[in-house]
């Protein structure tokens, strides 16, 4: 059916591209094994915990990769109750105010006080006069 110089030439080439496959192959395999690279990760960055962000320590190899462990959680804002700024990275507080607490004086008929949740700073609201 076929003539046979058409079959051999087929044949062979078949033949050559399965052995040109296995040769590449095998030699990105020995390219890969030969080349391994072990991590010497031999610079260390400290990154601090903000107070709304926490602190890791970085791990840095010389070529390039990364991780990091020694995770530490926000510090949290230190605010002072009389100015409502953070004693630590000094942003004012977003007050939440809680329920207020009704007081009454001898000179005025009363006031609320309202603390904020996240400061302790306090706001008045007087009570009208009749």
């Amino acid at each position: 059916m076929f003539k046979g110089s058409l079959f051999k030439i087929c044949l062979q080439a078949a033949l050559m591209s399965t052995i040109l496959t296995i040769i590449v192959l095998m030699c990105f395999y020995f390219i890969s094994t030969m080349n391994k690279h072990v991590h010497n990760y031999d610079k260390d960055e400290v990154v601090a915990a903000t107070c709304e962000v926490g602190g890791y320590t970085k791990h840095i190899c010389s070529c390039g990769a990364i991780y990091t462990d020694d995770n530490t959680v926000p510090l949290g804002h230190d605010y002072n109750p009389e100015t409502g700024i953070c004693a630590i990275c000094g942003k004012s507080c977003t007050h939440k105010w809680g329920v207020g607490e009704h007081k009454e004086t001898l000179e005025h008929k009363g006031y609320t006080e309202y603390r904020c949740k996240y400061c302790e700073m306090a706001r008045v609201e007087w009570d009208e006069e009749e």
